[in-house]
Parts: structure tokens; sequence; C-alpha cells
């Protein structure tokens, strides 16, 4: 308390004006929910500033507030003073900024005035409407918004038509002569505008769809963030990227504030990391993508086992013999290929997994088809022709191989036991022509190797040499020996 007390200083600013509407709004719906203190507090901070003017008041103390308010300089009036700007910061008609400054060494207050809401926005906001409900009651609500919203003739309620826009633009009608250029404007207009910085922009700009009041009135005062946050009110462009951001990962503004207040989203200046913020998102979207299956998952695994417990058995499908499978190595003489193929067409791939393993199915074998059959919507029968695939080739039981398969058949429009055979029957054979080629030029080319000459002990090789031959032979060193000497030389 004794760095908020009426010896401090204070300014106001504020960029409207309240209209006879902003009264009734105030006096009807904001009263109710705060107070009638909390609005009279509202009033002697909206007077500072005369009512035709705009911008920032004279720096004064804060005893003019406690004098005009009869509180006692003490702490139980300064108590009462904060309770009061809290219910207005609550529902976003003041915010309330400590400053100090280095060079005075000075703490002052800033106190930062919002015009009240719109009906049609004030009822658009769910928290708003419900605490003005807690107060008043829902019928008081109700009758309020009937008689501050006024609704579209009951004649043109719930019909068609066709709208053509009649309005002019601006440069039909108006044209400037833009080669001129006054410079004594353009400097008036850049001062005038010193002492506002950068309040053009409007913070309810319809542009958006998260505003910046959205974002400012769920984020919390005393985060780490919080003076980046606001100074958002001023970025236009970077509010624009979190609107991206939102509607691209899908999130909603409660969400998007617990995003700002993370670690390596803004910079020590302040500027927002777009790489950071979009890779939080990106995990929320994950973690809400990966809840909505589940829900889903469970949700039909309810219903599958509602309706199997209503609904009688269906009259078993007989199997064509052309569409027949072959019995695996591990169910001959358990069954004949009929009873085989009968049960891989008719029975729930539950009871076709227990046949195939000799113990208890693995959980993540389980939970791998029951995906794929609740939420892939993949018929039983698939899911029976896919196992004894799986089972005769030795292939893999991991999840991304058995969802790659499975994709491939939904994507080909494989929705039936037949269909489902003859894929298989394709693949296995285009499997058995791409190996068989391999097979074939490894045969082809052992033809190919070249016959390397090898020297034999033959009865020729060994044969004496004769004397002529060998004097032929010293003379033809005798020769190269000479030659090379000379070379030499």
């Amino acid at each position: 308390m004794f760095h908020f007390t009426e010896n401090h200083r204070f300014y106001i600013f504020r960029d409207f004006s309240l209209s006879s509407m902003d009264y009734k709004l105030l006096n009807h719906l904001y009263q109710p929910m705060i107070g009638a203190y909390a609005i009279s507090t509202y009033m002697l901070l909206f007077q500072h500033i005369p009512a035709e003017q705009l911008g920032y008041s004279k720096l004064e103390q804060q005893r003019k507030l406690f004098l005009s308010l009869q509180l006692e300089p003490s702490e139980r009036g300064r108590k009462w003073l904060t309770e009061q700007t809290s219910l207005l910061e609550a529902v976003g008609l003041l915010q309330t900024t400590q400053k100090w400054m280095v060079e005075d060494e000075e703490q002052i207050f800033e106190y930062r005035l919002f015009a009240p809401l719109n009906p049609y926005e004030f009822f658009k906001n769910h928290h708003l409407t419900l605490l003005l409900r807690d107060k008043i009651g829902k019928h008081a609500v109700l009758a309020l918004k009937s008689e501050l919203c006024c609704e579209v003739d009951a004649s043109l309620q719930h019909k068609t038509c066709n709208e053509v826009n009649l309005s002019v633009p601006f440069y039909e009608v108006f044209q400037l002569n833009s080669n001129m250029i006054d410079e004594e404007l353009e400097q008036a207009l850049s001062e005038v505008g010193i002492g506002e910085p950068e309040q053009a922009t409007s913070i309810n700009s319809s542009d958006y769809d998260v505003q910046y009041a959205d974002i400012i009135m769920r984020f919390p005062r005393h985060a780490k963030h919080r003076p980046f946050v606001e100074k958002l009110k001023y970025k236009p462009e970077q509010l624009a990227d979190l609107n991206y951001i939102a509607n691209k990962y899908q999130i909603g503004v409660t969400q998007l504030c617990r995003l700002l207040d993370e670690e390596g989203v803004f910079d020590n200046e302040g500027m927002l990391l777009l790489d950071g913020l979009q890779q939080q998102a990106n995990l929320i979207f994950s973690q809400q993508n990966k809840r909505e299956q589940d829900t889903v998952y469970y949700l039909n695994q309810k219903k599958a086992n509602d309706t199997a417990k209503q609904l009688d058995y269906q009259d078993e499908v007989a199997v064509a013999k052309q569409h027949c499978l072959e019995v695996p190595p591990s169910l001959v003489g358990k069954c004949s290929m009929e009873q085989y193929n009968m049960m891989l067409r008719n029975e729930p791939y539950i009871k076709v997994l227990q046949n195939f393993f000799p113990g208890t199915v693995p959980e993540h074998v389980y939970k791998i088809f029951s995906v794929l059959n609740l939420n892939y919507k993949c018929p039983d029968e698939v899911l029976n022709v896919l196992i004894h695939y799986l089972k005769v080739n030795n292939f893999s039981w991991n999840r991304p191989f058995i969802e790659s398969i499975v994709s491939d058949m939904l994507g080909k429009d494989v929705t039936s036991y037949e269909t489902a055979v003859d894929y298989i029957r394709l693949q296995t054979e285009r499997k058995r022509k791409k190996d068989q080629p391999s097979n074939f030029r490894q045969s082809k080319n052992k033809h190919k190797k070249p016959q390397i000459a090898m020297h034999t002990n033959t009865a020729e090789s060994t044969a004496p040499v004769s004397e002529e031959e060998y004097e032929r032979g010293l003379q033809k060193a005798k020769m190269l020996e000479k030659m090379l000497k000379q070379k030499d030389t």
C-alpha cells in the first residue's frame, strides 16, 4: 500500500466520448455487476478530460481523487480505491499501469479508460452475460437485451433475398490532387500525433477474430509477459500474426493467452517470436486432435456394443469358391477350407485374432484393430482378411505397417470380403513378380561370367625342353640384356 498513496501522481487517457447509449449501458448493465461506487469512480476519471476533447489529462496528485471520493488518506481509503478500480478493470472499463520514471526517480500511475461495449458485443461475451444474470436474473437480462437491441422486422426473417451493394466508393465521387504535397499540413499532423502515440489503431477492429481487448481481459495482471502483451495494442501486424496462428491451429482466446505466457514466445525487446509460438500452438493442436480421436473411439465403441446387444445375429454368408483362402499351417487339421473361410467372412475380428494367437492377444494388437474398425470404419470381414494376409506372409504386427495397408485398401474402396481377397492376391502376385526377375537376373548373370583360362599340370606342360629351344631362349635373354644396358647408358 505504500506504493499507492495519495502523494503519488497520476494521469488519465481516453480516446472516446460517452453517448446517451453509453450512459444507459453503464446504468443498466455495468452498474448492477460492479456497483454504483465503481461507476462513480469511472465517471470521476472520465470527467478529468473535457467531454469535447480526447487524449491525456494533466499530471496531478492522487490526493484529488481521494478528496473527490471523500476517502481518508489512509490504508483503508487506499484499499477501497483499489477495490473499485479492480472491479472496473475486471469488466474491461479501465486499465491501470504503474510507471517508474528513471530520470526523476518517481512512480506515477496511468488510468486508461475504455468505452462500454455496445449491446451486441456485450451479449456476445458469455462471462459478462452470466455475471449480469447472477446479479439481476435471467428474465431481466432478456428484457434488457430486447430493450437495447432492435430486432429485424418479422416479415423479413427466414426469407431468402438477393442483395446488391449500391454504395458508391470514395474514388468515384471525389478526386484528389496527389501531385501537390502540403509539407506544412503533414508536419502539423505529425506534431499533433506526438501526444497520442499510435492511438489510431482501433482495439475493437472487426478485421480480426481475436481482438486485443479479448486478450488483455483474460491475460494475468502479474504475468511476466504482461508488458509485452499490452504493447500488442499498438502493433497491428503482430495482432494479425496471432489471428493467423489461432485460425491455423484452431486455438481459442483462452489458450492463446496461455501460450503468450510461455517461455520462448517473446524476445527481450518484446517482439513476438512466431517460430516458438507456432511450435507451442502445434503441440496444443496435436493434443486436441488426440483427445478428439480418443473421444470418437470410445463413443463408437460404446455405440457398437449397444448395437450388438440390441440386434440379433445375422445369417451367415457363404463364400464362393473363387474367393476361398487357403488354411494357414497353424490351423491345418483344426478346420477345413470351407469352415476357415466362413469364419473369416462372418466372425468378428476379435474372435479371429484369438484363433491366430496361441495365448492372450497382445493389448496393442487389440487397440490397433479396434481403431481401424471404429475410427476408420473398416468392416470386420476386411480386417479378417488382413489378419490372414499378415499371418500367412509373416509380416510385422506394428501399427504403422498395418495402418499403411488399411489406408491403401480403403483408398481403393476395398470394403467387402471379396474385394479384400482380390486385393491381397494382387499384392501377393506383385511381390512374387518383383522377386522373380531378381532371381532370373542372378541365374542369367552366372553364364555371362568371363571364362578365364586356368593353368593345369598337363602332360604337355611337364614335357622336357630340347637343347635347340634352350639355346634360342639363352640368345633372346642375352639380346634383352644388351638392349637394357644400351638404354641405361
